[in-house]
């Protein structure tokens, strides 16, 4: 087993497909194992197979509950997919498991935009914001986001954190 799992693990980031077959026997001889699942599925979804990477992530959550990172996986793969629904149960669960997911956090707002659910989307990417407090893209992104929802207070303060972040003030 640990051969096999050592040598999926180094295949993973140049040869994702070559990582296929011994996780695949990692299973065979580990059924009750989510991990191996879980890196099954990210060796499929970095081959472009996300569907497979989906099925391998829902095994792997349902060996592992108490495992937020797969949740997080399944959600960005069904994302992916265009399946914001259940990308959105998915990272709710994440969550569920770690509330203090940064990760799970964004996956949460972005499949939330996509479904076009502002006003949730909105306190979802505040509370990401609030674990990740560097990521300016999203805060202006929030920034956006709440000049639609006519909050132009809330926006304009979003827009001075990015000015504060950086060192410098609206009027110079």
């Amino acid at each position: 087993i640990v051969a096999y799992t050592e040598a999926a693990r180094s295949m993973m980031d140049q040869a994702p497909a070559a990582a296929i077959a011994p996780l695949s026997k990692v299973i065979e001889m580990k059924p009750e194992q989510g991990w191996p699942r879980q890196l099954l599925g990210t060796a499929y979804e970095r081959t472009g197979k996300l569907p497979e990477a989906v099925e391998q992530y829902r095994a792997a959550a349902r060996l592992d509950v108490k495992n937020s990172e797969v949740r997080l996986d399944l959600g960005r793969a069904l994302l992916n997919l265009n399946r914001a629904g259940e990308a959105e149960t998915s990272f709710r669960e994440a969550l569920q498991v770690e509330p203090k997911s940064a990760g799970a956090r964004l996956g949460l707002a972005q499949s939330l935009l996509v479904q076009n659910k502002a006003e949730a989307a909105a306190p979802a990417l505040a509370a990401y914001l609030e674990l990740a407090p560097e990521d300016d893209a999203a805060r202006l992104r929030l920034a956006s986001l709440l000049v639609s929802l006519k909050k132009y207070q809330s926006a304009l303060a979003e827009l001075d954190r990015i000015d504060a972040a950086r060192g410098s003030t609206a009027e110079g």
